[in-house]
């Protein structure tokens, strides 16, 4: 069983300032006060230009000899997503995204010839999309808690190790994506880009072991 598919705006995504700067690769101790502030406007303008949203499903699944079955039908084959899942009979399937407005403005700044303000955009979309994941994971995490079950430690992604990136196909045919703004082309790139599909198990109560 497939459940439901649910949108949820994310209004809670803080914007993560030191990721960007590793993105960057610059060391703020190294940083002019000056230099420092500057960059850090460009950010919070950047970060103001996100729009996060996501949706979810939940999932039946069996796990078997490197299988991974969805609702007896959808099959991905991977070893490190099946050890990932081992411990699990459902999972959860969820999409977010940044939105448009944040690569639209990166590229506007390097086609503008302001490289810098472009850079800083595009690593403030790419970073802040990752908090945005972790935010809905968050999210997840308390409600499932409620009825004690636990989801795993680590999320997976199409293209991750083992897993192929055409288990993106069947990502969007399970979530309405196109609900939260986004597009996959028949090369599996999504649109926009700043935007992440990733499945996360459930262990019920009794089940849990330590996932690593």
């Amino acid at each position: 069983m497939i459940s439901t598919p649910k949108i949820i705006p994310l209004p809670a995504v803080k914007m993560p300032e030191k990721e960007i700067f590793i993105r960057l690769r610059t060391r703020v101790q190294d940083l002019p006060e000056s230099d420092y502030r500057r960059i850090v406007e460009i950010m919070r303008r950047g970060f103001g230009y996100c729009r996060f949203s996501g949706c979810f499903c939940e999932a039946d699944i069996k796990v078997a000899d490197g299988v991974i079955t969805l609702n007896d039908a959808v099959t991905w084959k991977s070893e490190k997503l099946s050890a990932n899942l081992a411990d699990c009979r459902k999972l959860i399937i969820f999409g977010v995204t940044a939105g448009r407005e944040i690569v639209e403005r990166s590229i506007a700044a390097f086609d503008n010839a302001v490289a810098s303000e472009g850079a800083i955009f595009d690593a403030v979309g790419s970073e802040s999309v990752e908090a945005a994941a972790d935010a809905l994971e968050d999210y997840l995490r308390r409600q499932y808690a409620r009825t004690g079950q636990i989801l795993v430690k680590r999320r997976f992604s199409p293209g991750y190790g083992d897993w192929a990136l055409t288990a993106q196909k069947d990502i969007f045919n399970i979530l309405p994506m196109d609900k939260i703004g986004v597009k996959l082309s028949p090369e599996l790139i999504m649109a926009p880009e700043k935007s992440i599909t990733a499945v996360i198990g459930i262990i019920n109560p009794g089940d849990a072991k330590d996932n690593e």
